[in-house]
């Protein structure tokens, strides 16, 4: 079963085949030793990537393709999150099939 990728990096990486910008940027990604990692400190941004790209002098160019992939990572990220949330209900609705309609409807609140 394929997971999907929980942060940035691991998504670029997953584009390194792609014959576009975003592809050229895994790549660029994938050989830059310094790209950064997110910590508890650090935490993963948009910004914390623009910055190690700007002070690697990118090109505005690669800078917009950045934007873009977070965009998208962000968007993917968010879609997949909702469908997991929605399955969990689905999950916590049968489960109140088969048990007291009192207990069902606490999980059931509890969920939204």
């Amino acid at each position: 079963m394929f997971t999907e990728p929980n942060d940035l990096t691991s998504w670029l990486l997953a584009h390194v085949d792609e014959v576009s910008p975003i592809g050229d940027l895994a790549r660029d990604v994938q050989v830059d030793d310094e790209w950064p990692e997110p910590t508890a400190r650090w935490p993963e941004s948009l910004q914390l990537y623009q910055e190690h790209m700007e002070d690697s002098d990118a090109s505005d160019d690669a800078l917009e393709v950045l934007e873009d992939a977070w965009s998208l990572f962000q968007d993917r990220w968010h879609r997949t999150k909702r469908r997991r949330q929605a399955r969990d209900l689905e999950d916590i609705r049968t489960y109140c099939d088969l048990e007291d309609q009192g207990v069902c409807l606490y999980l059931d609140d509890r969920v939204r």
